[in-house]
């Protein structure tokens, strides 16, 4: 039986579109013998604007996203639209004569590679931003796996620098996740489940579980403020939500949290409650349902 070992995207200037941006992209498999096979091709997208309204982070961000964000249709939950889409997809990499399915397809690593072209349109980007890595070389995606307690230092300081920005915006630098020490760390993750994501060496991401009565409490999920808008959230959710037998999952953020809760939302949970900490500090509680 082949073993695919990621999922790599690539993306080009699509000329026939004329004016505006448009941009095409193929995807395929990459086997453990080193072989590719196409699984789509000419999948792509386009924009009325122009190029210097798309920076670099957009395209990567755009082309990572195998299933979109489909809205519930049929009585089906967004993450089950989601898990029909990665089955369909695994159902032509059968045909294809590659085994494998929905499930594994989703947490597979996922890389992609930006055409030098294309790199070259983006060079006048919104934000001018440089991915630093060589033109048409695919940018690793990091990969996903438990967190060892030796670690617990490194997910300390990923910790604190994400949740400056959090410091920022409810202007309180007291927030638990900042004035958690080591010790209380190492503690918390005796008893959960941490997921973490390494881009090589480095620690950009990572979230913590625990199960209590057949429900996921997901808390602390964590990207590094120079990887964050890349997927990196949604792969750790995809992942805390697959390596669990509960049927349902609750997390909470602050309701000023926007871009948290626009990140929720798009991953199926919708608002359960909300709960005032204590003046200017609200408490937005979600849930979703898994199974």
């Amino acid at each position: 039986m082949d073993t695919v070992t990621r999922l790599l995207t690539s993306a080009e200037v699509d000329d026939r579109a004329g004016a505006g941006v448009s941009v095409s992209t193929r995807l395929e498999l990459e086997l453990v013998d080193g072989s590719r096979v196409l699984l789509l091709d000419d999948r792509g997208w386009s924009s009325s604007g122009g190029w210097d309204t798309v920076s670099v982070a957009d395209a990567d961000r755009t082309a990572r996203m195998v299933v979109g964000p489909d809205k519930p249709f049929g009585g089906r939950s967004q993450e089950q639209v989601a898990a029909a889409h990665w089955d369909e997809l695994a159902r032509t990499a059968r045909s294809l004569g590659v085994a494998v399915d929905g499930a594994t397809l989703r947490l597979l690593p996922h890389d992609v590679a930006l055409s030098p072209r294309l790199l070259a349109r983006l060079g006048a980007g919104a934000d001018g931003a440089d991915t630093g890595a060589e033109p048409g070389v695919a940018t690793p995606s990091p990969t996903v796996g438990l967190l060892s307690a030796s670690a617990a230092g490194e997910l300390l300081t990923l910790q604190r620098a994400a949740y400056v920005s959090e410091a920022q915006l409810y202007d309180d630098v007291r927030l638990p996740a900042l004035t958690q020490t080591l010790d209380e760390l190492t503690s918390e993750l005796a008893v959960s489940r941490c997921l973490a994501a390494w881009s090589g060496h480095r620690l950009v991401g990572a979230v913590r579980t625990r199960e209590v009565d057949s429900v996921l409490h997901i808390a602390r999920l964590v990207v590094a403020p120079d990887q964050q808008g890349l997927g990196i959230g949604s792969r750790l959710l995809a992942a805390a939500e697959a390596g669990t037998a509960c049927t349902r999952a609750t997390l909470f953020t602050g309701s000023r949290s926007q871009a948290n809760l626009r990140l929720y939302r798009r991953r199926g949970y919708v608002e359960d409650r909300r709960e005032e900490l204590h003046p200017g500090l609200e408490i937005v509680h979600l849930v979703k349902a898994l199974r």
